[in-house]
């Protein structure tokens, strides 16, 4: 836009991006978070090993 109601208009006189806060490191940061909260929450949990799961069958 150069012109409002045939007035030269300046957008970055209005646009101040640099005051705006930054959603997507915000959200980055919250999902780092809960990855981190789970990966701690399962630590020592280990799959099934194919032996342990074809006995449980025969069973």
């Amino acid at each position: 836009v150069v012109r409002i109601n045939n007035k030269a208009v300046n957008p970055a006189d209005d646009l101040d991006q640099q005051d705006l806060p930054d959603v997507m490191a915000q959200r980055l940061t919250e999902l780092d978070r809960r990855i981190s909260r789970l990966e701690k929450d399962a630590q020592g949990d280990v799959p099934p090993s194919i032996h342990e799961v074809i006995q449980k069958q025969q069973r």
